[in-house]
């Protein structure tokens, strides 16, 4: 929370001194409107349900580094690399209802087209193939998804997401603490960040493209210490956007 976030939701009450009751979602707002004029925009897939995609016309020999806007609308923020190569992870959900002949948007890199779609016993997709489309217009395309490069440079960070500590908005006169307490407030998911990702510092704010905003309670240290962000509201009933999350509520 950020202390210009409080001044904007103090002023935008007013100077009546009639006591107003306001819901959190309200200042959460506010501070997404600070936090997101400074914010980098990274990537992350979870790793419990990420699905290889293979793409046959990606150079052969390895992966390369693009560089892309580390905030697509304030380039002043500066650059980041990426990386790219013939393997790459998607998010599972975003594959849910893919097809084969289906074209899609890697965001910050282009269009590919998925060719062939690998299911496992139980329906799940397990991998996909397909081509690189350069040609491709990212305007004709239903899915702009997220993606991370499947190689060693990658690393491994802990997403932690908080909730509301009672299961309602209002606590009624006769009503028992115990009766309205919520049995999951934290939850933690494993994901797969890239590589660019450890410069970051603890207390960092950044952005998940399509998941939400974070602050960095841990830097990234190696394999077996891995980066940990805590989420941060946004004022959105669905903090993670479309993308699945271990909320049952979300």
């Amino acid at each position: 929370m950020k202390v210009e976030a409080l001044k904007q939701f103090m002023i935008s009450q007013g100077r009546s001194k009639r006591p107003v009751d306001m819901t959190w979602d309200k200042i959460w707002a506010e501070n997404k409107k600070v936090i997101d004029q400074t914010a980098p925009r990274f990537f992350g897939i979870v790793k419990e349900s990420a699905v290889v995609f293979n793409l046959t016309n990606a150079p052969s020999d390895g992966f390369h580094a693009i560089s892309t806007d580390l905030h697509p609308k304030i380039p002043e923020l500066g650059k980041r690399v990426m990386r790219v190569g013939p393997k790459i992870y998607l998010e599972g959900d975003d594959l849910a209802t893919a097809k084969e002949g289906e074209e899609i948007t890697l965001m910050r890199w282009g269009n590919a087209i998925i060719k062939k779609i690998a299911r496992g016993k139980d329906g799940k997709i397990t991998s996909v193939e397909g081509v690189l489309n350069p040609e491709g217009s990212v305007k004709t395309t239903e899915k702009k998804v997220t993606w991370i490069a499947a190689c060693d440079e990658t690393i491994t960070i802990t997403l932690v997401e908080f909730d509301y500590l009672i299961t309602k908005p209002k606590i009624e006169e006769n009503e028992q603490m115990t009766d309205i307490l919520n049995d999951v407030t934290r939850v933690e998911t494993e994901a797969i960040g890239d590589a660019f990702m450890k410069t970051l510092k603890q207390d960092d704010i950044i952005q998940l493209e399509r998941r939400g905003y974070f602050r960095v309670e841990k830097s990234y240290l190696g394999p077996h210490s891995p980066m940990v962000l805590y989420a941060i509201p946004d004022g959105k009933a669905n903090a993670m956007s479309t993308l699945s999350t271990k909320l049952a509520h979300r």
